[in-house]
């Protein structure tokens, strides 16, 4: 071997040694990168980690100390492909107020070669967007008169957001600041302004308020101011009164919340009487009644009133239209004595008690004329009127006892007074015929009770010489006999159909008369039987009553009851003297009653001589006193009820003749009892000198709720039932078609 080729070979070898030391893997740190991140104060931001190395060795992270101003959470190691991807850690700040910024140092490590490197995050503190909250935005005063207390309401102003809200809340009148309206809101601060509502006239009022200039948000503050006091006029007219007066009436309520007095202010040409002032307190209301006095009448044209208080006034129009007219007869014509042929005179005075004429007309008869010849007539208002008449008086001629008058379109009769002069002839006595003996009727023999086919009757024979006989009945409570009419019986399938049983057992009961020949013909005529009600037969008393010839008429046999299918006697009370009375009493004649389902129709009878004009009704109890050492009650007294828990109606007054006896007649009316009931009353009536005494108790009754009406319901079910089983027989036996 050369020397050459040696070298050659060594040149070859150091080569190759250099060319391997080159290729051998040189160890490098791995490097973090630094990053600025943002977070907004109080919240959290997620940050990356990043770092690089050389050879891309795989790299892991972790936090090298804490951040001043917040915390950080676990570190999230990336775990994807790429072998060098961030770790990612949560910064969330501490919610000071100061802070700016923060920052924190992050380790990088090389999995290989175990090398590491730093790296820093540095965190900017932003703030957030101030926000303003208010709470209510809506703030309603309600309403408030002027001069009361202002009221208060607060308002709540919030910095929901962040940064700093200065601002400066200031109203408008009528509202007003109770203090300083500027604020200054850090994130999350709130402060409560008070405001105040104190109007001074009346109206209603809405402030909107924008506390930040650039904000758009708003405060409505709103309000109402009414007055003092409110009128309520349910009609501006004024109405006629029963004394002649006219009057009006007006609601003043105070609505403010202090007491005030209110004073009315009349015009001097108004009519209406001077009010006084009056109080009223916080949210009292009172009725003021206007009035005109009777002695004003005619028409008034509008005029105000005017209602005042400090610092407000109220105006109303209200007119007065005149009292219409009304005629009254002051006095009749009395024309005294008058002689046939002759001509008398008399006046008729009338009044008008009215604001407006009145206008009326003689409807005469004929033998009185006006003497002026003209029959109408007008009455001015407030004024009397004298009318003069003439009485022309015919022989023949009855004289006129009274005319009639049209007063305002209503006949009105007018009694007349006149006597007349004429010689009193010699009277030629005349005979009184001599009435019939009064017929001597027995019971079951001469008035019999009979079955007849129409039901229960009644039956008699008319003797001559007599006439108009008829059958009278009342019960034990009525004084007064009252001619039978037997009761309509109910019309219609019903009717029929509830009164078929009657009719048939009537039928069968009914005897069969056959003629006797053996029988004497008999001077009295038969009288049809009178046909009686089933409802009549127990609690009734009956009578038979005729007139004879030139008399009146008057019962022909003694009083008498139905007792199984025969007429017994009512004993006749002997006559003795009545029981003094316990206290002082107006005697009655009669009193009947017509009961109804809530009430009752009364008819009282009262001596004509008593001279009853009216009367009134009272609700009582009897009361009977017991005496302690012996305890036996005393003498029942009348108690009146008040109130007597049902309404009284007066109907009217009438004179009537019963039984040849002139009385006086009162009708009411008694509503609003309970049904099924007996309640006492009794009567206060009122005579020529004032109030008589009261009359004896007596009792009225109510109709009772009727019952279920079984027999009907059942005769209806047989009827339907027997009229389905004959369309059933038909349809099983009819032929087929």
């Amino acid at each position: 071997m050369t020397a050459r080729l040696l070298a050659s070979l060594a040149i070859f070898f150091a080569a190759q040694s250099a060319d391997s030391q080159a290729k051998k893997p040189e160890r490098v740190s791995p490097k973090g990168q630094s990053i600025t991140v943002e977070v907004t104060r109080g919240e959290s931001v997620r940050i990356p980690l990043r770092g690089f190395e050389r050879n891309l060795n795989p790299l892991t992270y972790r936090p090298l100390g804490r951040p001043q101003h917040g915390k950080l959470s676990g570190l999230e190691q990336y775990n994807g492909p790429d072998r060098q991807g961030p770790a990612y850690i949560i910064y969330t700040h501490g919610d000071d107020e100061d802070s700016v910024s923060d920052s924190f140092d992050f380790e990088v490590k090389a999995g290989t070669t175990k090398l590491t490197g730093r790296g820093r995050v540095t965190i900017k503190i932003r703030d957030a967007a101030p926000v303003l909250s208010i709470t209510p935005e809506f703030l309603d005063f309600g309403q408030v008169a002027p001069g009361d207390p202002p009221v208060r309401r607060v308002v709540e102003l919030a910095n929901v957001g962040g940064g700093v809200l200065t601002g400066f809340l200031r109203p408008t009148e009528p509202f007003a600041l109770e203090d300083d309206g500027g604020f200054v809101l850090r994130r999350g601060e709130k402060t409560r302004i008070p405001l105040l509502f104190e109007p001074q006239r009346v109206g209603e009022f809405v402030d909107r308020r924008q506390p930040l200039a650039n904000d758009p948000t708003l405060l409505i503050l709103k309000g109402q101011a009414v007055p003092p006091f409110v009128l309520e006029v349910k009609k501006t007219t004024f109405s006629p009164a029963p004394d002649q007066s006219r009057t009006n009436s007006v609601t003043v309520e105070n609505q403010s919340e202090r007491p005030l007095t209110v004073s009315i202010g009349l015009p001097p040409e108004s009519p209406v009487e001077a009010y006084d002032d009056f109080a009223l307190g916080p949210g009292e209301n009172t009725e003021v009644i206007l009035r005109i006095p009777s002695d004003r009448k005619e028409y008034v044209p509008p005029f105000d009133i005017r209602f005042e208080t400090d610092g407000h006034a109220e105006l109303r129009e209200f007119t007065a239209p005149a009292i219409p007219a009304a005629l009254r007869i002051v006095a009749e014509p009395d024309f005294g004595k008058v002689r046939p042929r002759t001509v008398a005179s008399a006046s008729l005075i009338l009044t008008n008690d009215g604001g407006t004429p009145g206008e009326g007309k003689l409807l005469r008869p004929e033998s009185i004329r006006p003497a002026n010849g003209a029959t109408a007539f007008t009455v001015p208002s407030g004024a009397d009127l004298n009318i003069p008449l003439e009485l022309r008086f015919k022989p023949g001629q009855a004289l006129p006892t009274e005319m009639t008058v049209s007063l305002l379109g209503k006949e009105v009769i007018v009694k007349v007074s006149a006597h007349l002069i004429r010689p009193t002839p010699t009277p030629t006595p005349t005979p009184t015929p001599t009435p019939p003996p009064k017929p001597d009727y027995l019971l079951n023999t001469d008035i019999r009770y009979e079955t007849t086919a129409e039901g229960p009757a009644i039956t008699w024979a008319e003797k001559p010489g007599w006439q108009d006989f008829t059958l009278q009945c009342r019960t034990e409570n009525d004084g007064l006999w009252q001619d039978y009419q037997r009761p309509t019986p109910q019309e219609g399938l019903i009717g029929w159909l509830q009164g078929l049983p009657d009719r048939i057992t009537n039928f069968l009961n009914a005897p069969i008369k056959r003629p006797d020949p053996t029988a004497e013909p008999l001077n009295e005529a038969p009288a049809e039987p009178q046909l009686i009600a089933e409802s009549h037969l127990n609690d009734h008393q009956w009578r038979l009553v005729a007139t004879p010839g030139g008399g009146n008429r008057r019962d022909v046999a003694q009083p008498f009851r139905i007792r199984d299918k025969s007429l017994v006697k009512i004993p006749q009370p002997p006559a003795s003297d009545p029981p003094p009375p316990t206290g002082p009493v107006t005697a009655l004649a009669s009193v009947h009653r017509k009961a109804e389902r809530s009430g009752a129709l009364l008819q009282i009878f009262f001596a004509h001589h008593l001279g009853v004009s009216s009367f009134r009704l009272e609700r009582g109890a009897m009361i009977a006193p017991i005496d302690p050492p012996t305890g036996i009650p005393g003498a029942p007294r009348f108690k009146t009820i008040d109130p007597p828990e049902a309404n009284v109606e007066i109907l009217g007054f009438w004179e009537v003749t019963a039984e040849g006896r002139k009385l006086t007649l009162g009708e009411a009316r008694i509503d609003g009892l309970p049904r099924g009931t007996r309640t006492l009353w009794r009567a206060v009536p009122t005579g020529p000198s004032g109030e008589l005494a009261p009359t004896i108790g007596f009792h009225v009754d109510t109709l009772p709720v009727p019952p279920f009406p079984w027999r009907t319901v059942g005769i209806g079910a047989l009827c339907a039932l027997l009229a389905g089983v004959l369309y059933l027989r038909w349809r099983l036996n009819r032929p087929p078609r």
